[in-house]
């Protein structure tokens, strides 16, 4: 009943005020809407106050206003994620052109999420606003959610960890205004976490560089996901937010022309979240968590630009986990800091910008026989230098960091077995890595051949390793707005701080490495009506930890990685736009996640990772009802997953054992999940914009089966819980 009322409560209040559209009118006023970038804004809500003429611009940002006003009046364009737009306008016997270029403040402010290619020269982008963020269904308004929603990237459980292109979650480097995030998720698993660490209202953009990324960034074999964080703001806005799990609220506040403060709160509570949507999941604390955050702004045309932001969030949960033949209840609690200083310069044609950073992590965990607590901490110094000059672009930089790993604690002897049937060990590590590197890039145009050539060197202290990193990408421009592109690269990554440990791991381990060759093709522009992208790539891995009976781990593990991406996105001048992407991919790996030490037999030959899931289907389409309201839905299909069958057990004083059948020779069930969503946008005062949203989750309350649980001689197994069911969420924004 309670789910019931709380649904018809939300639909009241979207369509209560819906008015229709008047039509065969004379024109009055014309136009395009823009975000601050310049790229085209479709579905926003363009009026005249005190009126019912009101027009929702198409795919093409265009809109159009008819009827039979003349004389002065207040044109009105809102649309969620943006600052309300004002304008007074004259109208008389031909129509005006009014151009509304939208302001991100507060909360609502744009999010970018581009998946770059190999190409960086120019990338293709794609793109998402916060708008597309909060409307998307599936995301639950979390940026790195967002950015999984494109073609290479794949999911293996309902979490937000980016598996990209046939690599592990770990082998894909977040930053934060060039500030690395060793630890960018939420509730961790090993899987990466249940959301991203940075909040959509921090940042002003992400892009995700899915292959043969260029020779700027480093420490990473897969995928590298840079957040941009906000301007200093121009205007002051105050933004709040109550929704069926969360509150929270900022401030932006411009102290003068050249100094300007950011500042936001935010508070989880999913209590109410499971009581509106019962599960058959089980909690002993449920899922909460807090986070301040804190940037200030500083302009000075002779210093340059400054940014400082520091941000501080906590979380805790006591959740029934199941493994195998255990079930417990998983008990974290965590912190996590960053603090980042950003300094800017131009002098002629050089661009210089420094980056200092500081994070500390710390959790406590226990589940079963294990019990840990964690302390990381990382520092990180970055300089670039950038040189545009006669149609040259030259970059270099260098950067050095620190990361280190302290944990204490007990942990099963063998590896998943956490009720502690063949027992338990101590675990101690106290892990510190150096790393040092430099880069170079030369870009150039010529004619159609557009050229990116760079290299990068590595020093990678603990390991007393070198890594030599050369990188090349070359696009040629075809008529007809299409582009062609081949991106080839090397890459080097040091291995986890477990991997290292002297006492249960081997610190003379070498720096993994893989090799990236991707070729695409392109149609079109993202912003425009038709936008097609196909992309083939192949990896290779080499070095990768394996376990071994004598030395624990060696670097001995390869893997490969192959497949095709397709993304098509129709922006009509219409209500209606979308896009579909399918991802193929093949991947194999001979190498040991610390977490399977001494589960398995050691593995003689390759097999496939939990994360090689060879299809990939994802449909979104979005419509404008209304000049407010916008319904959108999602679609994925998937293969299931790779997991290791039990084919028996063994009876031993401490209880059976599992008997496991060759590593990942099982796959799970296709993975099939529908979800929607609804949002209005209005203007309540003056000043103030309000969003009324609605979601639905697994509309059709597929249990999909993300893994198995066995009895305790392992004769009967069933699907584990902790898939999403059938889940209603709503709330409401506010920004001033």
């Amino acid at each position: 009943m309670a789910r019931w009322l709380a649904c018809n409560f939300i639909l009241l209040a979207l369509f209560g005020n819906v008015r229709e559209l008047s039509a065969n009118r004379q024109s009055l006023v014309r136009g395009t809407v823009r975000d601050p970038s310049g790229a085209v804004v479709p579905g926003a809500s363009v009026y005249l106050r005190g009126t019912d003429i009101l027009s929702v611009s198409g795919g093409d940002g265009r809109f159009e206003l008819s009827g039979s006003l003349s004389g002065d009046a207040t044109l009105v364009a809102t649309c969620a994620g943006f600052r309300a737009f004002e304008q007074r306008i004259s109208m008389g016997a031909e129509p005006i052109t009014v151009d509304v270029t939208f302001e991100i403040e507060g909360p609502f402010e744009q999010v970018h999420v581009t998946a770059q290619t190999s190409n960086p020269t120019p990338p293709a982008q794609l793109k998402l606003a916060t708008l597309d963020v909060l409307k998307t269904p599936g995301t639950e308004a979390d940026p790195m959610r967002a950015a999984q929603m494109f073609p290479g990237v794949v999911k293996v459980d309902e979490g937000a960890g980016l598996f990209v292109r046939g690599g592990d979650v770990s082998e894909t480097a977040t930053y934060l205004d060039h500030a690395r995030l060793f630890h960018p998720y939420r509730y961790e698993t090993p899987t990466g976490g249940f959301f991203g660490t940075v909040d959509p209202y921090l940042i002003s953009g992400l892009s995700l560089a899915t292959g043969a990324f260029p020779a700027r960034y480093g420490d990473a074999l897969s995928g590298v996901l840079e957040l941009t964080g906000l301007e200093s703001p121009r205007k002051t806005s105050i933004s709040a937010s109550l929704g069926l799990g969360a509150v929270s609220a900022s401030l932006a506040l411009p102290l003068n022309s050249q100094l300007g403060l950011r500042f936001s709160g935010n508070q989880t509570f999913s209590r109410l979240l499971y009581e509106v949507n019962p599960s058959d999941q089980h909690f002993e604390r449920f899922p909460s968590g807090s986070d301040l955050n804190l940037s200030f702004y500083a302009d000075s045309a002779g210093a340059g630009r400054f940014k400082v932001s520091a941000f501080t969030n906590r979380e805790q949960v006591g959740v029934e986990l199941q493994q195998d033949s255990f079930t417990g209840i998983l008990d974290s609690e965590s912190r996590n800091r960053l603090f980042s200083f950003n300094w800017q310069k131009t002098l002629d044609q050089w661009l210089l910008e420094v980056t200092l950073s500081s994070g500390a992590y710390r959790e406590k965990s226990s589940v079963g026989v294990l019990d840990l607590t964690s302390n990381d901490s990382g520092e990180r110094i970055r300089l670039d230098v950038t040189r545009y000059a006669a149609g040259w672009t030259v970059r270099t930089g260098v950067e050095a960091e620190r990361r280190g790993a302290i944990s204490q604690g007990t942990i099963p002897s063998i590896g998943g077995d956490l009720g502690g049937i063949q027992g338990t060990r101590p675990w101690s590590i106290d892990q510190s890595e150096w790393r040092a590197g430099g880069y170079s890039e030369l870009e150039r145009t010529f004619g159609r051949f557009s050229l990116d050539v760079g290299a990068r060197l590595d020093r990678f202290q603990a390991l007393r390793a070198w890594g030599a990193d050369p990188r090349a990408t070359v696009t040629y421009a075809l008529t007809g707005k299409q582009h062609f592109h081949l991106g080839w690269g090397i890459y080097h990554q040091v291995p986890l701080p477990v991997y290292l440990n002297r006492e249960d791991g081997n610190p003379l381990l070498q720096p993994m490495h893989s090799q990236h060759l991707v070729a695409g093709y392109e149609y079109g522009e993202e912003s425009g009506p038709v936008f097609l992208r196909v992309e083939v790539y192949t990896k290779k891995y080499g070095r990768l930890p394996l376990q071994d009976a004598v030395l624990n781990f060696n670097d001995k593990g390869s893997g490969s990685a192959r497949g095709v991406d397709f993304f098509l996105k129709l922006a009509p001048s219409g209500p209606w736009q979308g896009w579909v992407s399918y991802s193929y991919l093949n991947a194999m790996r001979l190498y040991t996640p610390f977490d399977d030490f001494q589960r398995y037999d050691i593995p003689t030959a390759r097999f496939r990772p939990d994360f090689d899931i060879p299809h990939t289907l994802q449909l979104v389409l979005q419509r404008t009802l209304t000049a407010s309201v916008s319904l959108g839905a999602s679609l994925r299909i998937a293969s299931g997953k790779p997991f290791t069958p039990v084919v028996g057990s063994l009876m031993t004083p401490g209880g059976f054992l599992p008997v496991f059948g060759p590593i990942n020779s099982g796959r799970l069930p296709l993975y099939q999940r529908l979800d929607f969503s609804l949002s209005k946008s209005c203007t309540v005062a003056r000043e103030i914009a309000m969003i009324l949203y609605l979601g639905a989750t697994n509309v059709m309350d597929h249990k999909n089966v993300l893994g198995y649980v066995y009895s305790s001689d392992y004769s009967h197994r069933s699907p584990a819980e902790g898939a999403w069911g059938r889940t209603f969420y709503f709330g409401m924004s506010f920004q001033r």
